[in-house]
């Protein structure tokens, strides 16, 4: 399955690594819009859709996300 966010493209990959709870709820919304027919979302919306007041803590789950095999970037 792939997804582009903010123009970059990720494939969500199936693993047995575990999660936090956290990842696993980006990783749940991801597979989710692709599950829906959505091709790409935003981080901004992304943001606003988990609370977060910056960025930051989504970019730190997408890269743990990457970090375990759950996703990744695919080349441009």
């Amino acid at each position: 399955m792939k997804i582009s966010i903010d123009s970059v493209e990720v494939e969500i990959l199936h693993s047995d690594t575990p999660l936090t709870s956290a990842q696993a709820a980006v990783l749940d919304f991801l597979h989710n819009l692709v599950m829906e027919g959505s091709a790409q979302v935003s981080s901004s919306a992304m943001v606003k859709k988990f609370g977060f007041r910056s960025p930051l803590p989504l970019i730190s789950r997408l890269n743990h996300l990457i970090q375990k095999g759950r996703l990744r970037l695919l080349p441009e």
